[in-house]
């Protein structure tokens, strides 16, 4: 019997399905999950379930992630035509250990983490067509020059901007903000058709990504006056969050706000934060 460790652990992936897995990123949490749909037939004339049968297979998975490049981002992206990229992801112990592969994935939820003293942060979902033993070895991170490791993006290496003036009351006085990202992916099972994993006929054949579903919670010290409840509430055209830490920029633009929701805490002893809610039409994450 063996006590795995994190240190023992790895994460790779790819930025397209079927190429190397040569990709990585600082995971600091998170799980890859292989479930089997369990039917419980409870007929008449019987407390119990009378019989079990398997129903279809899932992989899923989340990574939560110190951010320091935007590839993995852009996964979360859609075409022109409203489709998700496919990408690979494998997970694993060292050598000789379980590794499970999870195939053909898209993402399903980003949430971005953008707080005052801290780095950018991110949480990223999947869903898998289906699963396949990993090869097993271990990757570490190479120890190299330490100069020449990925930096972070840091909350100081952030400028915040709209060219809407909605909201230029607080800009200057942002503390942070939690961006969600929801493309509502989920398997599609077919009758007698095998999917891309021929050896797996509970595996779903489709993925598919409905309704593309995206929020901002802005948390500023500046209490905005923006009457919320007017019987016109208007649009904020944009908000963009520009991180730039001298090796690396990466240009956050969320597109066509609403605000909905206003909160004012209540804090003895402490600093009020305001919390303004925003409905996003849609988003781009790239390198500027």
């Amino acid at each position: 019997m063996a006590l795995y460790r994190g240190i023992d652990q790895y994460i790779k992936f790819n930025y397209a399905t079927g190429l190397a897995l040569d990709k990585t990123c600082y995971v600091i949490g998170g799980e890859m999950r292989d479930d089997s749909e369990i039917l419980e037939v409870r007929p008449l004339a019987d407390w119990r379930a009378r019989v079990f049968a398997p129903l279809g297979i899932r992989s899923d998975g989340t990574i939560n992630f110190v951010v320091f490049e935007e590839g993995i981002l852009n996964l979360s992206e859609r075409d022109i035509n409203g489709n998700t990229g496919e990408f690979d992801i494998e997970g694993g112990m060292d050598l000789g250990a379980p590794s499970i592969l999870h195939m053909k994935c898209k993402v399903d939820t980003l949430t971005l983490e953008c707080n005052a003293n801290a780095p950018l942060m991110a949480t990223l979902g999947w869903k898998s067509k289906y699963r396949k033993n990993g090869a097993a070895i271990r990757q570490p991170y190479p120890d190299g020059v330490y100069a020449n490791r990925p930096k972070v993006l840091l909350w100081s290496e952030c400028a915040v901007s709209s060219a809407d003036g909605n909201l230029s009351n607080f800009l200057n006085d942002i503390v942070g903000c939690t961006i969600s990202i929801n493309n509502n992916v989920d398997w599609r099972y077919t009758l007698g058709a095998a999917g891309d994993d021929a050896t797996r006929d509970r595996a779903a054949k489709y993925l598919r990504s409905h309704q593309l579903v995206v929020t901002c919670d802005v948390r500023t010290i500046e209490e905005d006056t923006y009457e919320l409840q007017a019987d016109t509430v208007a649009p904020a055209a944009d908000l963009v969050l520009l991180y730039t830490n001298g090796v690396l920029t990466v240009r956050i633009t969320l597109t066509d706000l609403m605000r909905g929701t206003y909160t004012l805490p209540n804090v003895p002893n402490d600093d009020t934060v305001f919390t303004y809610k925003y409905n996003v039409r849609d988003f781009a994450i790239a390198a500027a």
